[in-house]
């Protein structure tokens, strides 16, 4: 396999623009509101999937590392945001059509994959490794999800109206 000096070049840029857009934050209970995923899903449209993959979870790693400092949490991240791209991607790759709609639905499996990931990692730390009560971990899984899906609503949202942009001023891969 034969990896160009252009993909390097272009992950390194998603890695950081995926780095910068995680520090535009709202903090909201014990979630953030952050523009980080729009360009994890902007990857997924524009590189492979394990290209796409790589430079997110490698930009949102690295915003846990330098900014968050939640011990090895960046694990999780690393492995959550990889499979957002990752899953975006492969499913922007392998599905045909107008491009409007594979750009929506790329986007939005990606997302999901992500909520699910993210909302059972919370559910296991709470609840198996934290030992808190069912009745105090669905509280939390319930604020999370709500901030996660609406986090994902706008990402999908920037990441379909950029990538257009993006399309247009003959941005590619």
């Amino acid at each position: 396999m034969k990896i160009r000096l252009k993909t390097i070049t272009t992950c390194a840029l998603f890695a950081a623009l995926v780095l910068v857009a995680s520090k535009l934050e709202i903090r909201l209970f014990d979630s953030r509101f952050h523009l980080g995923n729009t360009f994890c899903l902007l990857a997924g449209l524009f590189l492979s999937p394990m290209a796409a993959g790589l430079s997110s979870g490698i930009g949102s790693a690295l915003y846990d590392i330098l900014f968050y400092a939640n011990g090895l949490g960046f694990i999780y991240t690393l492995i959550n945001k990889f499979a957002l791209a990752f899953v975006c991607a492969l499913v922007f790759k392998s599905i045909s059509g107008k491009t409007v709609l594979r750009v929506i639905a790329a986007c939005t499996i990606g997302q999901i994959a992500y909520i699910i990931l993210y909302l059972g990692k919370t559910f296991i730390t709470n609840f198996f490794i934290a030992g808190m009560p069912l009745d105090a971990a669905l509280p939390i899984l319930v604020a999370k999800g709500g901030v996660s899906v609406t986090n994902a609503i706008v990402a999908i949202i920037f990441a379909c109206i950029l990538y257009n942009i993006l399309q247009h001023t003959g941005f590619k891969k």
